[in-house]
């Protein structure tokens, strides 16, 4: 009987033919065995990010370094096959161009009425796009952004790092919010502390109690004072005006230390730093070192008059953080007084750290915890109640026991003399529970030191943003991409 040519077309088989070769399924994927685990790894679903007025850091989460740090300069922004610098006719001419104004070496002014928005949005999108193309290398799929910005930054330019983000290079679905000063304690690894950030704009001194900030205060002597003081120097040496803010950022970068005591403001006689002023034709300057060290030590800690006579603004460090442990409760204040963590551009200054401490020490020791720094006539009268009252100008009672009755055991006042002893305390009502609570919890570990100035070292806020990301921690402020232009900033909520 013939075959149907219906029958091959089908593909109709005897019961003997057998079937077409295949490949066996296995019940397991290759893919995990023998696949690049790149597209497994957790850290790249999303990207750190730190904007700064000076610099942009990025990196991917659960490292301790930021893959890139871009510094911002006029000399960013020069085109490729510009060498106008390395020809000697046009060098001294591109030196006293580039670089001769402060707003070319900032990406941003915090007064936002003083900035051009377009050129700020364009300046930071080039600076994300060189970082994911040159830097980090990671492909197209939409990531969430981790967001460190300062908190008094501007809403308008808020606004320009969002919308650069969600639409530029970046492409985020998402982006976490985080608060600088909680990040450098999680960075140093503790709850509580005082992070003193010492910035190009300003200084800011944040207490941060069990990963709140309770008190942020701020003042405008920062790097960028230093730099215009070390211009006006370099001026009143060369008898020249008009020397290109470049001059002082250099000498800033090179020479810039602090005298780690009032004393110790001094340096050796005939030291003095070289300083080049131009190339065509050469003219250098002679600066003493001496005069760096008071320049720099005036700027940050500059207290040759009361401080009552300066606005809030323009308080020396010292004397900031001294008020933002005052305003403290007095549990924050004795926890966070012995973790302050110094961050920042300017906390790279040599002998700058030490000195911070040693003033914040001895401002403690010479006005103690007394919001009121002169009372007049009637210093002697309120010296007598308050050692009556068994309140300190320390702030910290010492007490001692005498046949199981509690005495107020005060330290010596101002002028100096014995320790005064007050009128007799009541014992504290002992809380068994609570007694028994807290040696539990201290089992094993050391008491925690309280009441002393002491300084800790933090990575800064980069790695801490970095921890929290790698370990899927959410920020209090997420901003998704549809709704950031739908509602823009309306989750911060009303705009200052």
């Amino acid at each position: 009987m013939p075959r149907k040519v219906s029958g091959l077309a089908t593909g109709d088989r005897g019961p003997g033919t057998p079937g077409s070769p295949r490949t066996p399924t296995l019940g397991r994927s290759i893919s995990s065995q023998y696949g690049s685990p790149g597209s497994y790894r957790p850290e790249e679903d999303s990207v750190v990010y730190e904007f700064d007025a000076r610099s942009i850091r990025a990196g991917l989460p659960g490292e301790s370094l930021p893959r890139c740090i871009l510094p911002f300069g006029p000399d960013y922004a020069r085109r490729a096959g510009d060498y106008s610098r390395l020809v000697s006719d046009q060098r001294d001419l591109s030196m006293s161009r580039d670089g001769a104004l402060v707003e070319d070496w900032q990406l941003w002014d915090l007064d936002a009425r003083k900035c051009d928005i377009g050129l700020v949005e364009d300046k930071v999108e080039r600076l994300v796009r060189e970082i994911h193309i040159k830097h980090l290398l990671l492909d197209i799929r939409p990531r969430k952004a981790v967001v460190v910005i300062p908190t008094s930054l501007p809403h308008p330019l808020t606004e320009v790092v969002l919308r650069t983000l969600f639409s530029g290079p970046a492409q985020a679905s998402s982006a976490l919010m985080l608060n600088g000063p909680i990040l450098s304690a999680v960075a140093a690894g503790v709850r509580s502390g005082m992070i003193i950030d010492v910035g190009w704009h300003e200084t800011t001194v944040s207490v941060v109690y069990e990963y709140r900030e309770t008190i942020q205060r701020r003042t405008i002597r920062g790097t960028r004072m230093l730099c215009e003081r070390f211009q006006t120097l370099a001026e009143k040496l060369s008898g020249e005006q008009g020397i290109p803010f470049s001059v002082a950022k250099d000498l800033f970068e090179r020479f810039a230390c602090c005298g780690v005591s009032k004393d110790a403001d001094t340096s050796p006689q005939g030291a003095a730093a070289s300083v080049r002023l131009s190339d065509a034709p050469k003219k250098t300057i002679e600066i003493p070192f001496e005069r760096i060290v008071h320049t720099t030590a005036d700027t940050f800690f500059d207290s040759s008059g009361p401080d009552l006579h300066s606005d809030d603004h323009q308080l020396p460090i010292h004397i900031l953080a001294w008020r933002a442990l005052l305003a403290s409760p007095l549990d924050v204040r004795a926890i966070c007084m012995s973790r302050i963590m110094i961050t920042g551009e300017g906390s790279s200054i040599p002998g700058l750290k030490s000195r911070l401490l040693s003033e914040i020490e001895a401002t403690v020791q010479q006005r103690g915890w007394d919001p009121v720094s002169n009372y007049g006539s009637a210093t002697e009268r309120v010296r007598k109640s308050q050692l009556w009252d068994g309140v300190l100008w320390d702030g910290v009672f010492h007490l001692k026991r005498q046949n199981g009755t509690m005495y107020n055991r005060l330290a010596p006042d101002r002028a100096g003399g014995e320790r005064v002893e007050g009128p007799p305390m009541l014992s504290p009502e002992r809380d068994e529970i609570s007694e028994k609570l807290t040696r539990d919890a201290m089992k094993g570990r050391e008491p925690p030191v309280r009441a002393v100035v002491r300084g800790i070292d933090t990575l800064g806020a980069w790695a801490g943003a970095s921890i929290l990301s790698n370990l899927r921690i959410d920020a209090a402020v997420e901003i998704k991409k549809d709704d950031s232009f739908k509602q823009r900033l309306s989750s911060f909520g009303p705009t200052i």
